[in-house]
């Protein structure tokens, strides 16, 4: 065989073994808890300290109690597997991990990775005594190149040195205690290979119908960024949808009771055909059961209003009109379910010649109640914007509507219409 080819066999062989080993050793065992509280799993953490992901399939972690003593078998604790990039925890169980003279080996394939060996025993043979045995709850970690025992479990998270609050939690130094126990190679926490996003509809619950209620949402990564713009497509579940370029917050109502499925898209640009996150949630609009079931008289001129329904109604922006004039609900103003509140004409202003004729409207200026009872009608009522007040003014403030805003009909104009459709007058 010609010389070439087999000096260059053997620097690939080299090179393979190099690299394989070099692999091997970017994953150390980082933190582990063998005395756990009541109820809780002992665990190991694993830490990648290089640069690439590592699969740790055909991995394994073990168990060799008393290392100290002669013809000791190592028990496997748990097959691995899995990508992992910064930490990975592994829960082992209960009574794996024994606290007085124990050695935890991780192994990739056959080839040890590295080995921690921990408990009070000082006379190890073949293995030196990393740390004490940990307290109850406690940890055992590996923090600037050592191991430290009884720390505060960070799992899932960078060690910190319970002694020293001012490390940096985000630079991690580790080392591969199989190679040299004094060597350490530091790194700073790396942002996750894949990134996830994910969006979150933020709504109320339960709405009244003919109500509107606001709705926004909160999309996020795995890498702690919010994202504010993008395609935000959004199904409200009664044949409606829309479409919007932001998060920003926007007011919707449903018109009749029903459970609906609200949905919302996330796309990250315009011309994205498959979203990178959705959510739904599901909105369960009741109806306004509000009654004006009362009024007092002309000692005490009340006005009593009833929710007979079993969910609460917020009547904030809701305008209550006596005669020709109008009280505004405050805002943040509940009506609890199948209860019933008095106004006061200390509060409203009202007096008892304004209550022979008063109605309730709500938000979206549609007439939910009337007294004297009439039926309801689908008819919405046109009062002005204008003369709804965002503030409660006790005593005087109804008001008397001018009467461009007068709901006033032109007989005039009435018989001109009539005369101009062709009917008998």
């Amino acid at each position: 065989m010609n010389k070439k080819i087999i000096k260059l066999q053997i620097v690939i062989i080299v090179g393979f073994l190099f690299y394989f080993n070099f692999a091997s050793a970017s994953v150390v065992i980082n933190e582990f808890v063998s005395h756990p509280n009541s109820g809780e799993q002992e665990w190991v953490e694993l830490r990648n300290t290089g640069d690439s992901p590592v699969d740790l399939t055909g991995w394994k972690l073990t168990e060799l109690s008393s290392p100290n003593k002669d013809n000791q078998t190592e028990n496997d604790l748990l097959s691995l597997s899995g990508i992992i990039d910064d930490i990975l925890v592994f829960d082992v169980g209960e009574s794996k991990l024994n606290d007085a003279g124990d050695s935890i080996g991780l192994y990739n394939g056959s080839v040890l990775a590295d080995r921690v060996t921990y408990g009070s025993d000082s006379t190890v043979k073949n293995y030196s005594i990393d740390l004490v045995a940990s307290t109850i709850g406690k940890s055992g970690a590996l923090i600037s190149g050592s191991w430290q025992a009884n720390q505060d479990p960070t799992k899932n998270l960078p060690n910190l040195d319970s002694n020293n609050s001012n490390e940096n939690t985000n630079e991690i130094v580790n080392s591969n205690s199989n190679v040299n126990s004094n060597s350490s190679s530091s790194f700073t926490k790396k942002e996750p290979v894949v990134l996830k996003i994910t969006t979150k509809i933020i709504s109320p619950k339960i709405v009244t119908a003919g109500i509107p209620f606001c709705i926004s949402s909160l999309t996020n990564t795995n890498r702690d960024e919010t994202y504010t713009f993008g395609r935000f497509v959004w199904n409200f579940g009664d044949g409606m949808m829309s479409q919007k370029n932001n998060s920003e917050t926007f007011k919707y109502l449903y018109e009749y009771p029903g459970d609906y499925a609200l949905t919302l898209s996330y796309f990250a640009t315009s011309f994205s055909k498959i979203p990178e996150s959705t959510d739904r949630v599901i909105i369960k609009v009741v109806p306004a059961e509000i009654f004006i079931s009362g009024t007092g008289d002309i000692n005490d001129p009340f006005i009593e209003i009833n929710n007979k329904s079993n969910y609460e109604v917020d009547l904030s922006g809701w305008v209550l009109t006596a005669s020709r004039y109008y009280f505004n609900f405050p805002e943040g103003m509940i009506l609890l379910p199948n209860k019933t509140v008095k106004l006061s004409p200390k509060i409203t202003g009202f007096t008892k010649d304004d209550l022979d004729n008063i109605t309730i409207t709500n938000s979206n200026k549609e007439i939910v109640a009337t007294y004297p009872l009439q039926p309801k009608t689908a008819v919405k009522s046109y009062t002005s914007s204008k003369n709804i007040s965002n503030n409660l003014v006790p005593l005087d403030n109804k008001t008397d509507p001018t009467p461009e805003d007068s709901q006033v009909i032109n007989l005039n104009d009435l018989g001109a219409s009539a005369g101009n459709s062709g009917l008998n007058s």
